[in-house]
């Protein structure tokens, strides 16, 4: 398994399997798409895993990974990736930038998101959410 660490969210919703006709992929739990797309590489205060509600294969090697989240003016997010032939692992994490520790943030969940590069194309593999083992 190759691992890949990328900073990239907060969380809620089981990742069922995907619809394998449909290009991109979305997750049938999946809501309208989410503009509020957080911030990576940036360091973060007081991270903490997040459960995916959904996924999206934008193209061949970028996954959308969708989840709950406070504002990206406010949150940051780091993404966990493991790749092997028949599966991509997923974990994303979501903290506080730590330029704005000393701000008071909104306190209100957004539907949010992170693209992440990925080593190849999903093709049949499943993609799995570390933090759930979903």
């Amino acid at each position: 398994m190759a691992a890949v660490t990328l900073a990239a969210g907060c969380g809620g919703g089981d990742i069922p399997n995907p619809n394998e006709t449909a290009a991109p992929r979305f997750l049938a739990s999946n809501s309208a798409e989410s503009d509020n797309e957080l911030p990576t590489g940036e360091p973060l205060a007081a991270a903490e895993p997040v459960r995916l509600s959904g996924w999206a294969e934008l193209d061949d090697g970028v996954l959308r990974l969708r989840f709950s989240a406070g504002t990206a003016e406010c949150f940051g997010a780091t993404v966990e990736v493991e790749e092997s032939e028949s599966e991509v692992q997923v974990g994303v994490r979501v903290g506080t930038l730590e330029s704005m520790a000393s701000v008071d943030c909104i306190a209100m969940a957004f539907a949010s998101h992170v693209d992440v590069e990925i080593g190849s194309p999903i093709g049949h593999r499943e993609v799995i959410d570390m933090n759930t083992g979903s």
